[in-house]
């Protein structure tokens, strides 16, 4: 228990009073011996133990009250926060305000959130520690550590340490920046006040990161414990919208973008939900049908002429969590890719070319080469080689260009292996082997199993597969890797392989798109799948667009961004969602898709995972809704005093 008066105590010697005045009380009359009433000794005889009695209680009670005075003059206060395990007063306080995205719930738009019901207990605990501890706040999204001078400066809402972000937070990351700064800056005693709503992707608890951590608050020589305020509501209807699926790039101008819809909510109800879409000056309004807690619907925005902005916002009503009824869209820019094709056969080498030239811009560059003399040109998105595997000079070559973010395609060459497997050439720890030929006369390979979710043989935008499985391949050639196989043939031999190298990644197909190989040159799965080998490739010359608030890349956060939709002052990228703009470049920011998720741990599995630190949990909330919780004091003890 602690005390907000605790010189008061030094009252205490006060409970000496009572009982030095019954003492002289005693002493108060002279006993006269009278005969006459030397009889009545025996009459009173039998009541003198019972007055005794009552003069003890009565000599227990002023004393009682004399030391209650005093204690509750000291200020006692109740409950688990403010008392400290161990008794005393931590030299340093690391505030943690949970400033994600999730924290934001609240009961109607003009209600408190929870994060502003928690800081405001918070600020009600700090009373007992502001005379004698400093404060230090932790930003939650970027982990900066900021001593202040007062949490009235904390909650100042025209400050950022404590306004509203619609970002994630990872407290493995916070509690890694808190120790490093305790062990920089010679920290003594210490206490962690969190207050957080306990959400599974902030905290991570799975993670082996944390055993790290737990390591390196043992071995420090000074006493740290931590204090967690849940705040974790219970169920409610809210829902949230996201896109499952982004908007690919293009190689040329789009007519209409697909947009891969999710609804998220705690209610499985039947809903009628209006979506409204901003496209620059034009909005429109699409009803979707929510069924069960989560639903996809797929919807196909038209682009007509070329938008003045380049940019889409999707949102649904305001309800009890205004940041994830928004998610913003930034058009991607024309790619314009150099691919240079180095083929082992003319005929093949031309087959390839007009596979790549599919869709791009007239000014792209498809250059077929019959050697490499030097490194790919700078600018190349893509390499694709069917030749024999290069020898050291040309491997090199290529192994940097990977490294640096390329993407090469190697398919099968005609000639047979040279040497054996043992002794053939490799790159990228993969080589080839033989030629195979089905066993049976007049027999084909067939594909019978594939990733369809991701990749270059993932289904379209409209949902449909590749027609892999309804392609004949009539010859393939061996390959060994250590690599990842995505398409697999029906003895469970690869079709696709990818392996990745520093920043890029190299494809290996063991058929070629020619009559003698397969019936892949007629280009029904062939041409998407190089195509999206292609797109990839390019992707590493433009600058992202769509971004997550509180991952900013470093180069992107230097520009002078301006909120452009919503337009709101003081808005920036790295805290809050939105379209923004920056010498003619438009990026659009998200909260990130984790705090979408309705998974939250419990206080004790928060504590057992802390278990090599002092840890105090207590619910923030109490089983109060929302509005009860705040419309309380704000404080996590209360003082015993007023009650007495």
């Amino acid at each position: 228990m602690t005390f907000l008066q605790p010189e008061i105590l030094y009252g205490l010697p006060l409970l000496l009073v009572p009982i030095l005045i019954h003492l002289l009380n005693r002493r108060r009359y002279r006993v006269e011996e009278w005969g006459a009433m030397r009889f009545l000794i025996q009459a009173t005889r039998a009541s003198t133990s019972r007055a005794k009695l009552r003069q003890i209680i009565i000599l227990a009670m002023r004393t009682l009250a004399v030391a209650m005075l005093v204690f509750f003059l000291a200020r006692p206060l109740a409950g688990g926060w403010a008392g400290r395990i161990g008794g005393g007063k931590p030299e340093t306080v690391f505030l943690v305000l949970d400033r994600s995205a999730s924290m934001e719930f609240r009961d109607s738009p003009s209600a408190p959130s929870i994060r502003e019901i928690a800081m405001e207990k918070l600020a009600g605990a700090w009373t007992a520690y502001s005379e004698e501890s400093e404060l230090v706040f932790v930003d939650s999204v970027n982990g900066e550590l900021i001593p202040v001078e007062s949490i009235e400066s904390v909650m100042d809402e025209g400050r950022w340490w404590s306004r509203a972000t619609e970002t994630t937070t990872s407290f493995p990351l916070l509690f890694t920046q808190i120790h490093d700064w305790i062990l920089t800056n010679g920290t003594g005693v210490s206490e962690i006040w969190i207050a957080s709503d306990l959400q599974s992707s902030n905290w991570q608890l799975e993670d082996k990161v944390w055993d790290e951590i737990r390591n390196r608050f043992e071995t420090l020589p000074q006493k740290v414990s931590v204090k967690i305020l849940g705040m974790r509501h219970g169920p409610a209807d809210n829902i949230s919208l996201s896109l499952t699926r982004g908007i690919d790039p293009t190689f040329g101008k789009r007519e209409s973008i697909d947009l891969r819809m999710q609804f998220v909510r705690d209610e499985p109800e039947t809903l009628d939900l209006p979506v409204t879409v901003t496209m620059a000056d034009a909005v429109s309004t699409t009803q979707v049908q929510l069924e069960g807690r989560t639903t996809l619907s797929q919807q196909s925005l038209r682009i007509d002429g070329e938008p003045t902005q380049p940019w889409v916002r999707l949102s649904i009503p305001d309800d009890r969590n205004i940041t994830d009824n928004n998610y913003y869209l930034v058009l991607p820019a024309e790619v314009s890719p150099r691919v240079e094709i180095y083929a082992d056969s003319e005929r093949t080498g031309k087959i390839i070319e007009v596979a790549l030239q599919v869709g791009v811009p007239g000014e792209s560059e498809i250059l077929v080469r019959s050697s490499m003399d030097e490194a790919p040109l700078s600018g190349t998105a893509m390499v694709v080689w069917q030749k024999p595997l290069p020898g050291e000079s040309n491997r090199q070559f290529l192994t940097d260009f990977v490294e640096r973010g390329g993407t090469i395609l190697f398919l099968p060459h005609d000639s047979e292996p040279q040497g054996s497997p043992e002794t053939s050439p490799s790159i990228f720890e993969t080589s080839w082997g033989a030629i195979e030929e089905p066993d049976d006369e007049g027999g084909v390979f067939e594909i019978a199993n594939w990733d369809q979710q991701d990749g270059p043989a993932s289904r379209t935008s409209e949902g449909f597969s590749l027609p892999l499985d309804r392609t004949s391949f009539y010859r393939r050639r061996q390959l060994t890797s250590a690599g990842s196989p995505m398409v697999l043939f029906s003895d469970n031999q690869p079709f696709l392989t990818v392996t990745r190298s520093g920043q890029g990644r190299a494809y290996w197909m063991t058929s070629l798109p020619s009559r003698e190989w397969s019936a892949l040159g007629q280009g029904y799965a062939f041409v998407p799948m190089v195509q999206r080998m292609l797109l990839e490739a390019s992707l590493r010359f433009l600058a992202p667009v769509q971004l997550e608030a509180g991952r900013i890349p470093r180069s992107e956060r230097e520009r002078d961004w301006k909120p452009v939709n919503p337009a709101t002052p003081g808005n920036t990228p790295e805290y809050h969602a939105g379209i923004y703009e920056a010498e003619g470049k438009y990026i659009a920011v998200n909260t990130p898709s984790e705090e979408l998720e309705r998974t939250a741990y419990t206080l004790e599995e928060i504590s057992a995972a802390l278990e090599s630190l002092e840890v105090v949990t207590m619910d923030g909330l109490g089983g109060q809704t929302l509005a009860e919780a705040s419309a309380g004091t704000g404080e996590l003890q209360s003082e015993l005093w007023k009650a007495f």
